[in-house]
């Protein structure tokens, strides 16, 4: 029992059912109270209240008999005889209903005597005189013996006034049940909400002992450690949650403490670290400038001589051509278009590295205008493949406008150039919004790419032809690839077509 109520959920289970209980206690006497008072207030409103227009009919139906009879003896007016009769069947109607709504012994004894002193004066007095004036002639005197019909009437008024008297005595005894009821439940509200208010305010002292006062002192040990003193020793008094609790942040303190030693030592090894990338990152601008540098050198003092060579070449390809043998002819061509090649080859690499570095910025760029553009440049390869491209509505999105026509020039001049023979370039353009990203997709009718080489046709100067078959570098993709990844997206060749289609189809992405 002790160790049950030595723990923070005992203790205040405890005091939860207590105070539940008496809660429980008040409440239902309450509404068994209130279902009494209810029960009495119906009785009242719903059997006496009514009772008491009924009796009034009853007395009614009786003197209107009384008085149709009385009027048809001395008018002989059989018209008068209408209140006699409806006030039979009203005699009935009312005496069902009373017994219906009073279903008490008393008052269908006192109905019953009604009844009786009703029937005495049919019988004695009202049955016969309506006999006897029917048989009369008109002209012919009616004598009546008036003191027997007073008396039976009399003994029905008598009848009469004892029920309306029994049904106010029984009504008297509703309404003060119905008083005493209301007392009562006003009473046990009261003290159902004594008892709740009694139960709030034990449920608040258990909580202020059991859970606040050590919480508070938790608060205090675990502020002190967070002031700085990570040497105070964290320890709490109460139930064995708390205490347990109160462990788990000892525990905590030292792990800290543990951490904070192992941190120091640590950021000592960060700024040695920090100095030493410093230093290679010195290291990596030294770099750059020196590959700026070689640009510089590779578009200008190494061009220069070869394109004197090739300009030599081509010289000597126009004045002995056809004076010496078929192989110097040979070897000649061979000189003048590995020129040609080591020129474009360079030119393509210096491109390939300034992507990023030599940038007109960052703007809003309407990729349907600057696939447009790229279509015009195109316009001698169009012209000559009789190709035709579809630009769909491609959306406007912030990049580097001259990068952006790059990447249509090279995806569409790449569709031209591999044309499957026979069969006219097409190349559609489209554009539809995935979340953040727009995602193009490049498709075109050309001789198509095996999905084994998806990856290997963006690694630059990777080539799937001869030269002799098609011309170009194999850096056209890679540019691509660079560009796109540039602006922050993806690029990729569809690999999931089926067997018999046709053509390439390009997918990359771009940020909205």
């Amino acid at each position: 029992m002790r160790n049950r109520f030595g723990t923070l959920r005992g203790r205040l289970r405890l005091v939860l059912s207590v105070a539940a209980i008496l809660v429980l206690i008040g409440g239902i006497a309450t509404l068994s109270a209130l279902h009494a008072l209810d029960q009495d207030t119906r009785t009242l409103t719903d059997r006496f209240s009514p009772a008491r227009a009924v009796a009034g009919d009853l007395t009614s139906a009786w003197l209107d008999q009384e008085t149709g009879v009385r009027g048809y003896v001395l008018t002989r007016d059989q018209t008068l005889l209408r209140p006699y009769t409806d006030g039979e069947q009203a005699v009935l109607t009312a005496d069902a209903e009373l017994r219906r709504l009073l279903p008490t012994p008393a008052i269908a004894s006192t109905l019953d005597a009604v009844a009786a002193a009703g029937r005495a004066w049919h019988t004695d007095f009202a049955d016969p005189a309506v006999t006897t004036v029917r048989s009369l002639p008109k002209n012919q005197p009616l004598t009546l013996d008036q003191k027997v019909a007073k008396a039976r009437f009399d003994a029905v008024r008598t009848a009469l006034t004892g029920l309306t008297d029994e049904i106010a005595a029984e009504r008297v005894v509703a309404r003060h049940n119905v008083k005493t009821g209301l007392t009562r439940t006003r009473e046990l509200t009261l003290s159902a909400f004594g008892l709740i208010i009694v139960a709030g305010v034990a449920v608040w002292f258990a909580l202020r002992r059991f859970v606040l006062r050590p919480v508070d002192q938790l608060a205090v040990e675990t502020r002190t450690v967070a002031d700085g003193e990570f040497d105070h020793r964290v320890e709490v008094a109460g139930a064995s949650e708390l205490q347990a609790l109160a462990t788990d942040v000892e525990t905590m303190r030292v792990r800290i403490v543990t951490a904070l030693a192992a941190s120091r030592v640590a950021e000592q090894e960060v700024r040695e670290q920090a100095l030493e990338l410093e230093q290679q990152a010195e290291d990596l601008r030294r770099s750059n400038d020196e590959l700026e540098q070689f640009a510089y050198v590779a578009s200008h003092d190494l061009q220069e001589p070869l394109r004197k060579v090739a300009s030599f070449c081509q010289m000597l390809q126009r004045r002995y051509s056809g004076q010496l043998d078929e192989k110097a002819d040979q070897y000649i061509e061979f000189a003048v278009d590995g020129a040609k090649r080591m020129q474009q080859l360079i030119n393509d690499l210096l491109l390939f590295s300034r992507v990023g570095r030599t940038s007109e910025g960052m703007t809003t760029v309407d990729t349907a205008a600057a696939a447009g553009h790229a279509v015009s440049a195109l316009a001698a390869a169009r012209k000559q493949a009789r190709a035709q491209v579809d630009i769909g509505d491609l959306p406007e999105l912030t990049g580097d406008k001259t990068l952006l026509t790059q990447l249509f020039q090279n995806l569409i001049g790449n569709a031209i150039k591999f044309r499957a023979p026979g069969r006219a370039p097409r190349v559609e353009l489209r554009a539809v919004r995935e979340d953040e990203f727009w995602h193009f997709t490049c498709a075109d009718n050309g001789i198509g790419i095996d999905p084994e080489y998806a990856e290997r046709v963006f690694v630059i100067f990777q080539r799937l032809h001869p030269k002799d078959q098609f011309t170009g570098t194999g850096i056209g993709l890679s540019l691509c690839k660079k560009i796109v990844e540039y602006h922050g997206g993806r690029i990729w060749l569809a690999t999931d077509r089926p067997a018999d289609a046709v053509g390439t189809v390009m997918h990359w992405t771009l940020p909205v």
